[in-house]
């Protein structure tokens, strides 16, 4: 490649090869740019993502009384299941995270993040809605 442009520049006269190397350069540096720039929105919304993600947490362990460490760990119990499921829920739901990122931002398996997940939305107990209306309002 470098020698087809080198062989081409050879057959321009001084004037045009120097354009053509500076429009070349400045290609290039435009797209530098704007790879910079796509990677920063990035990098912002997975902040934006995770700063959300920690305050659907903090509100589900206020709203059904549980440890972050529960709530993250292997302990069982309906109210934990409920909390992790509405947890699940919300995040996809609001943060339009997908199961996988969900469930590295917890800590488990995404099967058992689409496992649960279904199974609280097939449910749509009174119960699990008021805890998920109580959710979104504490997030409002």
């Amino acid at each position: 490649m470098r020698d087809a442009i080198i062989s081409a520049l050879a057959l321009m006269d001084e004037t045009d090869a120097i354009s053509c190397l500076l429009e070349a350069t400045r290609e290039r540096e435009a797209n530098h740019r704007a790879e910079m720039r796509r990677r920063l929105i990035q990098a912002e919304e997975e902040r934006d993502t995770a700063e959300g993600a920690g305050v659907i947490i903090s509100i589900i362990c206020d709203v059904f009384e549980v440890d972050e460490s529960d709530l993250r760990g292997s302990a069982r119990g309906s109210r934990i299941w409920e909390a992790r499921s509405t947890a699940y829920v919300l995040m996809m739901d609001l943060l339009d995270m997908l199961p996988r990122e969900v469930a590295s931002t917890l800590g488990r398996e995404r099967s058992t993040v689409v496992k649960v997940s279904a199974r609280a939305r097939l449910s749509e107990s009174r119960r699990s809605r008021l805890s998920r209306s109580l959710c979104v309002d504490a997030l409002a």
